[in-house]
């Protein structure tokens, strides 16, 4: 079911949006938990952009940062945007941080931009959700590559 806007989202946003020039569509997730695909990641404004989604949406969406951004003065505003420190060099993995970040909220969902989307491209390189999650993943095929 597509709806502009999920029943209890915030009118803020979607007009914050609209004031952009985009168009906020809602599509309900499959479950309390998702990998959520945000393409394409091509310019420093997907993240105010992205944040404005996550207020009219309401979902606990959260999104990846190398843990440096996390320090002050802003690292306690990005963690309430939803930001998750993961440190690229630490012993336990990336994947690892994320999957007990996964397995330890009631509600997830987990906004990432493919590998290789920094600019428009025709297909995405290979991403494994199931990694993650342990559950398999979907992608739109027009945009996938297998």
């Amino acid at each position: 079911m597509n709806r502009t806007a999920p029943p209890s989202a915030s009118t803020t946003p979607v007009r914050l949006l609209a004031a952009f020039g985009w168009t906020f569509r809602y599509v309900p997730p499959p479950g309390p938990k998702a990998v959520v695909i945000f393409y394409p990641h091509t310019s420093n404004w997907d993240f105010p952009l992205g944040i404005l989604a996550r207020w009219a949406s309401r979902l606990p969406l959260f999104w990846v940062g190398k843990h440096t951004l996390f320090r002050p003065p802003f690292g306690a505003l990005f963690r309430r945007l939803g930001g998750l420190p993961v440190n690229r060099k630490a012993s336990v993995g990336m994947v690892d941080q994320l999957r007990a970040h996964f397995e330890s909220h009631p509600a997830f969902y987990l906004a990432i931009a493919p590998e290789g989307t920094r600019a428009r491209v025709d297909a995405w390189k290979r991403f494994r959700p199931v990694i993650v999650t342990g559950q398999p993943g979907t992608a739109d095929p027009s945009h996938s590559q297998a």
